[in-house]
């Protein structure tokens, strides 16, 4: 099943994150807030995959190498499509 709303919402809360408009606590409740409206289960994925690149146990800003950059991009590739995870 594919939630465009959720996947547009989890794009936009990675963008925030990359472009430090929010620190780590408000992405993770983000990210689980999105995730836990939906039975899209490439969102869940997502959520999963993002839970690298940040604390969940201190606030602070994007921490990510040139690979961490482009695998949030690719997560937000896969958002935009319509692609199923199985």
């Amino acid at each position: 099943m594919i939630d465009r709303h959720a996947r547009d919402a989890m794009s936009e809360a990675i963008q925030s994150y990359m472009d430090q408009r929010i620190g780590s606590k408000e992405f993770d409740d983000t990210l689980f807030q999105i995730a836990s409206g939906t039975q899209d289960e490439s969102v869940w994925a997502i959520k999963d995959a993002a839970w690298s690149f940040y604390s969940d146990t201190e606030d602070h800003e994007i921490r990510a190498t040139k690979e961490g950059w482009d695998c949030l991009n690719r997560l937000r590739l896969v958002l935009a499509s319509d692609v199923e995870a199985e």
